[in-house]
């Protein structure tokens, strides 16, 4: 995995560095980038589960709160490479996700091995993700502030067991 990693990562500085980032297929050339967890500034998770998971039973909630915390730990660093024709994130330490900007699904598998349909597409000026399983769906909706110097990621989880849906946000502060 970790030459994986390194391939990934010669891409995004191919990106960022060579690839011209004005372009009409992406609306906001400054998506591309290294950005940091501001812990303080984003929502707790543990809150957000313990949300969406109050009215499932009483049995049923130790199980989906496990369930909850092992996919949606807070990735402490994102690098995004943006191009006309695709966005690359990576989520430390996750396998990157490439998706093309046509809306076609890609697959992709997580670290513990369960495969996903993704597919990404710009929803005006913010970049959504969405990753749907045999059991759930995951969107990610990433915007960056008029100065470039935030990400926000927000999140909602629906599926998998769960009665509605689970929502939060993540934010984060460019260190490159």
């Amino acid at each position: 995995m970790k030459s994986t990693l390194a391939s990934w990562l010669a891409f995004l500085v191919f990106v960022r560095v060579l690839v011209p980032q004005a372009s009409a297929a992406a609306p906001v050339p400054n998506l591309a980038g290294t950005f940091r967890l501001v812990a303080e500034q984003s929502d707790r998770i543990d809150e957000a589960i313990g949300r969406a998971i109050a009215p499932m039973s009483f049995f049923a909630r130790p199980f989906a709160r496990r369930r909850l915390q092992k996919i949606n730990t807070p990735y402490e660093r994102l690098m995004i490479g943006a191009t006309a024709d695709n966005v690359v994130v990576v989520a430390d330490p996750r396998i990157p996700v490439q998706t093309p900007l046509t809306g076609a699904p890609i697959k992709w598998k997580r670290e513990d091995g369960e495969p996903f349909d993704v597919t990404g597409v710009w929803d005006g000026t913010v970049f959504q993700q969405t990753f749907a399983s045999g059991t759930g769906r995951r969107v990610n909706r990433y915007s960056v502030s008029a100065d470039g110097q935030t990400l926000t990621l927000q999140v909602v989880v629906r599926g998998g067991g769960l009665p509605g849906a689970m929502t939060y946000q993540l934010v984060y502060r460019r260190v490159s």
